[in-house]
């Protein structure tokens, strides 16, 4: 009844995928931790579970995109702060004092 009324709540989902893990319910734990990393792409602990659940079931095609997936996630991240830094230097310069000296 929690998912109804919450719908994106990865942790909430995490949580139960990890309880389905230790039940050995395996397909229930991958497709609910499917849907912690649906709500949150960038949740490290439901990656990590999930990566594990598809190893045991010798789901290696759902392995390789998992990973895929995440390499290109991690890729996008690092670009996007290397376009902040890039943002903090031009601002820094147009006001003609270093930001991090202010700090």
């Amino acid at each position: 009844k929690i998912l109804e009324r919450v719908p994106c709540s990865a942790g909430i989902k995490y949580n139960l995928g990890r309880g389905l893990i230790q039940q050995k319910e395996l397909d229930s734990a991958a497709k609910t931790l499917e849907g912690a990393l649906q709500d949150c792409g960038n949740y490290v602990p439901a990656y990590q579970h999930l990566r594990h659940v598809y190893e045991q079931l010798g789901r290696t095609q759902d392995l390789k995109r998992l990973d895929a997936m995440w390499t290109s996630a991690e890729a996008q991240a690092e670009e996007a702060d290397d376009d902040d830094e890039d943002e903090l230097e031009f601002l820094d310069e147009a006001e003609g004092s270093p930001t991090r000296d202010r700090v």
